[in-house]
């Protein structure tokens, strides 16, 4: 038996246990629909072009005006974005929110204000078990491929004993067949909990950030000079970078410049996009090469906020990556992160993003950040083996786009997770999604995020449980 199949089977027989209430996904929780961070605001400037120095200027005297203005007796603290000076957290009393942002959006100074929104990663249970049906014979050799029914469907059982549907798979092996396994030139974003990125199925296709690799002009290591070498206003992320606001010790603080995954989340989706192919070992991804660049904002416990969220788009879109893949939502609609995935449509960049797994119907209760109305976004509902929209995940006629194979997925996760591991969930569907994206683009890297968009849905498998559930009726 291989080193990947034994790892599976300890990870079968670990029992999770239960987070707390606090650590549980939004839509399990007893928590308000919509939490946000107590006495936290985002708050933009209109003024997006005069400098970090003038706008951290008028931040002060904003909030030196809003201390008078509702006598505010404590200090009010104003946190600019790394990403954006145009933005800043700005910290008031709980109870003095509401008025908060009155005050604020009567200020001529700044374009608006909105509650600091706790997001989270939108997983269903994980799910245990393995398949026992027929075997495929795979193109690729690692030695999990057998059980990614998503990729090759032949009728086998999924990890909880149901025979699937042949056929009921987003029909990868041709692609491949003909050469097309992805290019490290094609960048996907995850954002996410972070990335494992020493994980034996994904550290050859993780970003090394070149600007920060090397020696310098003193012969000191680029990637831990304390310097930014690239100049693009980052320290040091030669991996990425970090935007959660706490790690899992809080005695230790929490390192920006490494986006290594306490939770497992992240490493989960980064390895359905592009765990290496045909290396022998454990499983594949959509792509067989990729780039996968880590950029966490969710912790450990798999919560972030609105700004974290929001710097990590205005990161990826620095970078320059291709496309976005987002496994995550929560909190009211805001403008703050409409404008971000907006100006990374501007920049060509796809933003792929899970429906969520309520069980809504997201034409009539929208589930943020996919039913943005922002033509980049490619927002995805979950099918199982047999062709069926999961029974958690949401759906809709008009705002969510098209559907893929979320449901006992099999995917790589850290170590200490147990390597390889199924679970299911809209988030699971999503980086199918992003990792036909990341193939469509290593073979035409002209295809603009329209007509990614539009194929995606126009080539979709029309499927029963999806009529009128999606815009494109089908499975990708």
């Amino acid at each position: 038996m291989s080193s990947s199949r034994m790892v599976l089977q300890a990870t079968l027989l670990l029992i999770l246990i239960p987070l707390s209430s606090f650590g549980r996904p939004l839509h399990e929780s007893k928590a308000p629909k919509n939490p946000s961070i107590p006495g936290e605001l985002v708050v933009r400037l209109k003024d997006r072009t005069s400098g970090k120095v003038i706008q951290s200027r008028a931040f002060h005297e904003i909030a030196a005006a809003l201390k008078s203005r509702l006598k505010i007796k404590t200090a009010i603290q104003t946190k600019l974005f790394v990403t954006d000076a145009s933005f800043a957290v700005v910290s008031v009393p709980e109870s003095l929110k509401s008025e908060s942002i009155v005050a604020l959006q009567s200020d001529a100074r700044v374009a608006y204000a909105e509650p600091n929104y706790i997001m989270s990663l939108i997983p269903d249970a994980p799910e245990s078990g393995r398949g026992k049906g027929a075997v495929p014979s795979p193109t690729p050799n690692d030695d999990l491929y057998s059980m990614l029914w998503g990729l090759k469907n032949v009728g086998q059982m999924d990890a909880a004993g149901q025979l699937g549907r042949a056929g009921a798979d987003i029909g990868v092996e041709p692609i491949w067949r003909q050469g097309i396994t992805g290019s490290r030139n094609i960048r996907v974003a995850v954002i996410d909990t972070g990335v494992d990125y020493h994980h034996l199925d994904l550290k050859e296709t993780m970003w090394v950030n070149p600007g920060e690799s090397g020696v310098d002009a003193a012969g000191l290591d680029k990637a831990t000079n304390g310097i930014d070498d690239d100049a693009n206003g980052f320290i040091d992320d030669v991996r990425g970078w970090n935007f959660a606001t706490r790690g899992s010790n809080p005695d230790v603080p929490v390192v920006a410049n490494d986006p290594m995954d306490d939770h497992y989340h992240g490493t989960h989706c980064a390895g359905t996009i592009g765990a290496v192919g045909n290396n022998t070992l454990g499983v594949t991804g959509v792509n067989w090469k990729v780039t996968i660049v880590p950029i966490k904002f969710l912790d450990y416990k798999g919560f972030g906020s609105l700004a974290g969220s929001v710097q990590s788009v205005q990161y990826a879109k620095k970078l320059g990556v291709n496309i976005m893949s987002n496994s995550w939502g929560g909190g009211e609609p805001t403008q703050a992160l409409n404008d971000a995935i907006t100006e990374a449509q501007a920049a060509g960049i796809t933003f792929v993003a899970a429906a969520g797994n309520d069980a809504d119907d997201n034409d009539e209760t929208p589930s943020f950040p996919s039913s943005y109305r922002v033509d980049n976004i490619i927002s995805v509902a979950a099918t199982d083996n047999m062709d069926r929209i999961a029974r958690f995940s949401n759906f809709g006629a008009k705002q969510v786009h098209v559907a893929a194979p979320g449901v006992k997925t099999l995917s790589t996760v850290p170590a200490w997770k147990g390597t390889y591991k199924f679970l299911s969930g809209t988030s699971m569907a999503t980086p199918h999604v992003s990792g036909i994206a990341a193939l469509m683009l290593s073979a035409n890297p002209n295809l603009t995020t329209a007509e990614i968009k539009n194929q995606l849905i126009q080539t979709s498998d029309r499927t029963h449980s999806l009529t009128r559930k999606s815009v494109s009726g089908g499975r990708v």
